[in-house]
């Protein structure tokens, strides 16, 4: 499965030990095989330098089209770490990711904040 989501995710990790930035933009997911190797990999954009998983299992919630992005997604890793990417909403942001970010975001609409991260960062990246 080689895919991206041109999206934007908050994240949360069943590790407590693990910190990753709560935005995520654009996953992308890798597979790769061989004959004798395998492996499952996303990364994806954040506001500081991105991040990647090495997952077994991927669950989508909400995957109608290729066109739509799920509204949800859970990765599971070896060791039995899951990280959960939840489509990001005004509601969300204000609960979960406002005061982890840096500024004072206010966002009135979902695609407000979609549009904010995927144009600011998702553009800064391809440039480097």
């Amino acid at each position: 499965m080689n895919k991206i989501f041109d999206a934007v995710y908050y994240v949360e990790s069943s590790d407590l030990g693990k910190a990753y930035n709560p935005v995520a933009i654009q996953p992308k997911f890798f597979s790769y095989k061989t004959r004798n190797y395998s492996e499952q990999r996303c990364e994806w954009l954040d506001t500081d330098r991105g991040a990647y998983f090495y997952y077994e299992t991927a669950n989508f919630i909400d995957e109608n089209s290729e066109k739509v992005p799920p509204r949800q997604f859970k990765l599971i890793g070896e060791n039995e770490e899951e990280i959960t990417f939840t489509y990001l909403t005004t509601k969300l942001f204000k609960e979960k990711v406002a005061d982890k970010v840096g500024g004072s975001l206010k966002f009135s609409q979902d695609s407000e904040i979609q549009n904010y991260y995927l144009e600011k960062f998702s553009k800064k990246m391809h440039e480097e």
